[in-house]
């Protein structure tokens, strides 16, 4: 059959030229066949492999690897479905499950099981955006450890020793994992999800139950600008002995509407200026220790929390702050505990029975107005300032 070109000929005369007498099923099968051909010419894996072509590709049987990774990703634009699969390792430690080259420009990985090794994920460079969607993790030392551009980790369950999710990217998204600790005495200095050097970062929906002594945070934010910012919003996070919750080092964050239990340190632990915490709900659980909020830094907002069961329920530092509408209960020392100058706290309710010794709020910085605080119902005092030219401006009940 002679062949016409596409530019002298409309989609109906070429389906008439192939097929006189095609009805309207014989069309419909004709656009479709192509989509299913490309489904099923899906490169497979079911061994040890390096990739160097783009394309999609799926895992067609379990496999494991005795020594070396699994896969060496080393092509831009590649697509992995595990398909309900399972890649592992014998190996303890050793190499990265998948390995992620450093010039790779885009690389998804979906619906299946990483088992074992160093890492499950490892790699990455300044021009890779990453996606990593409904991916089991598990007998990992540490699960994604990656840089890139974009990072997008979400509806993902994730059981490590050490990190869950580290990822040092521009844009971060962090949506809706279940994360759990895996408890190895011998590496127990980190845990959860860590995020660095982005501009925006999302960590959302997330569970995270982490228990080593000597974790940094559950999620923990650093090596950011100060113009940066991440929305950490409507995670759940428990924790026995562990440091904090939510360790914030640097941008301007606003943390929001999380459930947070237990930690050795503080429930949200804030080292830089400009954050908002608004509306977290913050418990010690088994007895009073430490802090539920401890905010250093300038021009952080604390608002809207209720925080119950810790040593110091809002214990502030730096200058400039506001504290409002927190609710604070059952603090064994202090319900609120401000330190710096130049800080509003208005509009606070803080009660404790639970020590003889306990403080309602107590002012040990200069030039701090105070407002509308509820503060009556404490064992110990319910006020006390031991600062300097801290302004009363009415309205505080104690």
């Amino acid at each position: 059959m002679h062949s016409i070109p596409f530019a002298e000929r409309s989609l109906a005369s070429s389906i008439s030229l192939r097929l006189p007498k095609v009805g309207l099923a014989g069309i419909c099968l004709l656009l479709i066949a192509p989509y299913a051909r490309s489904e099923e010419g899906r490169r497979p894996l079911f061994e040890q492999a390096t990739i160097t072509q783009s394309g999609s590709y799926i895992v067609t049987s379990d496999f494991t690897v005795a020594s070396g990774s699994a896969l060496v990703i080393d092509a831009s634009q590649v697509t992995i479905d595990l398909n309900g699969k399972t890649i592992g390792t014998t190996v303890i430690g050793g190499a990265p499950l998948i390995q992620v080259g450093t010039t790779v420009q885009r690389l998804t990985i979906r619906n299946g099981q990483l088992t074992g090794g160093q890492y499950a994920i490892y790699g990455g460079g300044p021009q890779l955006t990453l996606v990593v969607h409904r991916v089991s993790i598990s007998d990992a030392y540490q699960g994604l450890a990656v840089s890139a551009r974009i990072a997008d980790v979400r509806d993902s369950v994730l059981t490590t020793e050490l990190v869950a999710i580290g990822v040092g990217a521009q844009n971060i998204y962090v949506l809706g994992n279940a994360i759990r600790q895996q408890l190895n005495p011998a590496h127990d200095s980190s845990c959860g999800i860590s995020i660095n050097g982005f501009v925006t970062a999302t960590v959302r929906d997330n569970t995270i139950q982490c228990e080593a002594y000597n974790a940094a945070g559950a999620i923990y934010v650093s090596g950011a600008a100060a113009s940066s910012t991440a929305l950490i919003d409507h995670n759940v996070i428990t924790g026995g002995p562990a440091q904090a919750g939510i360790l914030v080092v640097s941008g301007a964050n606003t943390i929001s509407n999380n459930t947070i239990t237990g930690f050795h340190t503080a429930a949200i632990n804030l080292l830089s200026d400009g954050n908002s915490v608004l509306g977290n709900r913050l418990s010690y659980g088994s007895g009073p220790v430490n802090v539920g909020i401890a905010a250093g830094g300038s021009h952080n907002v604390l608002s809207g929390n209720l925080v119950t069961r810790y040593s110091t329920g809002i214990s502030v530092w730096g200058s400039r702050s506001r504290i409002e509408a927190n609710t604070v209960q059952d603090c064994r020392d202090y319900g609120l505990r401000v330190d710096g100058s130049f800080h509003v706290v208005t509009g606070n309710q803080a009660q404790s029975a639970l020590s003889a010794g306990s403080t309602g709020l107590e002012l040990q910085g200069q030039s701090i107005v105070y407002l509308d605080n509820f503060l009556l119902g404490n064992l110990g005092s319910n006020f006390s300032d031991l600062g300097a030219n801290n302004v009363d401006a009415g309205g505080n009940v104690f």
